[in-house]
Formats: C-alpha cells, structure tokens, sequence
C-alpha cells in the first residue's frame, strides 16, 4: 500500500484482485487490458513480459502518449480498494474527482505512486498457482 499527500489530503493506494472488479463494475472495461494499452504507449513496452516490466524505469516515460483520464482512474480504483467496504461508502467515479480536485496527475509523486503499486501488484512475476495445482 502507498500513501500520497495531496495538498492536505493524504490518499491511500492498494491494488488486489478486487480491484480489477471494482475498474470493470465502474467503467466496463478491463483494467488489465488498459493498463497494458496505456504501458505500449507511453513506455514502448509489453508489460505481458516480465522482462520488460522489471526494466520498467518511471523516468523514461513518454508524455505525450498519456491518457490522463486513464490514470485518474487508475488512481480511483487503488484508491476505492485500499478504503475497502461497502461501495456506497466510497465515492462513484465522477464524484471523487470533484472531492479531488486538486489532484495533479502529472505530479510525479503521484504518478510515481500509481506507477509503483501498479507493477507491484499486478505485475508481480512469481508463481500464483499453488504447488498443488501446478500438475
């Protein structure tokens, strides 16, 4: 889990599974399949191959393939899992971004923080087939 100060509000980041059903229930697309699109073009690099995701370097990140949009909701779905519970706790997508107003996604504290959590949990590289399964 990352935690972020923006302004002088403090906003936690944790990816899981869940997750990727929250991003899906919200926008009805994959995260995934979008996190890989927005990788391709902006770092030039297949996030399926590990290779590529352990040579991911934040510093050389093409700007101009960034789709802002995709990283704010990037950010509200590490944000809605690490708050958990009920989703009529955690605010719909459109009204974050109005309590979040302030929200820069080019700051590269944030960006670094999505960025980070995202390969750690999603891109994780080992084994997540238990042994017993593994036949």
């Amino acid at each position: 889990m990352k935690e972020i100060t923006i302004g002088d509000q403090t906003i936690r980041l944790r990816g899981n599974t869940l997750s990727l059903y929250h991003y899906n229930k919200e926008f009805k697309r994959d995260l995934m399949g979008d996190l890989v699109q927005m990788m391709v073009s902006i770092a030039g690099v297949d996030l399926l191959k590990q290779d590529n995701v352990n040579s991911l370097n934040i510093d050389n990140i093409n700007l101009s393939g960034l789709d802002t949009v995709a990283i704010l909701k990037i950010t509200w779905v590490l944000a809605r899992t690490a708050e958990g519970g009920p989703a009529t706790i955690f605010p719909r997508f459109e009204e974050w971004l109005e309590q979040n107003e302030d929200l820069n996604v080019l700051d590269p504290v944030l960006l670094g923080a999505v960025m980070e959590e995202v390969k750690s949990c999603f891109f994780r590289g080992n084994k997540t087939v238990a042994p017993s399964a593994q036949r």
